[in-house]
């Protein structure tokens, strides 16, 4: 099975294509974000190989008619908070860290509302492509939100579920 998690930044997408991975025990695929050679390399594995899992961020929209043709299930998440997600996105462009755990640290509104607007569109835009819609917050702070996951894709195993647990997100203080 081929799985593509479709999502704009500071959703949880990594934790949830590390989740996929490991339960499906499929290869997984993630975009580099500069190197064009290496997105070249990328896009051979992630649209051939198959039992892998690809991440894809909101910069591949773009392609999204193609990822419908390559991917037997895709998830497209999104975040209802847009003001928290703008807080952790200019809280990781401020910083430069976006993979760690951090306390977050007041950022200037005029950053969090210029994030705030445009992850608003892009949460807009996630959700008009109908397929398998899921929220950080469905995902993370629900039972319903896993089990309607797991359900899609076939997961039986529970091993990983910890991986979806709060304790896992990287914003440590809220």
């Amino acid at each position: 099975m081929r799985v593509a998690v479709f999502s704009y930044a500071r959703t949880g997408s990594t934790i949830l294509h590390e989740y996929i991975k490991k339960s499906l025990k499929h290869k997984g695929a993630a975009p580099p974000f500069t190197n064009k050679v290496l997105k070249k390399d990328f896009f051979k594995q992630a649209f051939k190989e198959e039992n892998i899992v690809v991440k894809l961020m909101f910069d591949f929209l773009p392609l999204v008619d193609e990822i419908e043709r390559y991917f037997d299930k895709i998830i497209f998440l999104s975040r209802l908070d847009d003001i928290k997600c703008a807080e952790s996105f200019a809280q990781a462009k401020t910083s430069g860290v976006w993979y760690k755990p951090y306390e977050y640290k007041e950022i200037s509104k005029e950053d969090i509302n210029i994030h705030s607007v445009l992850l608003k569109q892009q949460r807009i835009k996630v959700e008009s492509l109908g397929g398998f819609q899921i929220t950080y917050e469905e995902l993370y702070f629900t039972s319903n939100g896993p089990k309607r996951l797991n359900e899609y894709l076939g997961i039986k195993t529970t091993e990983f579920i910890h991986l979806l647990y709060p304790r896992h997100k990287l914003r440590q203080n809220d």
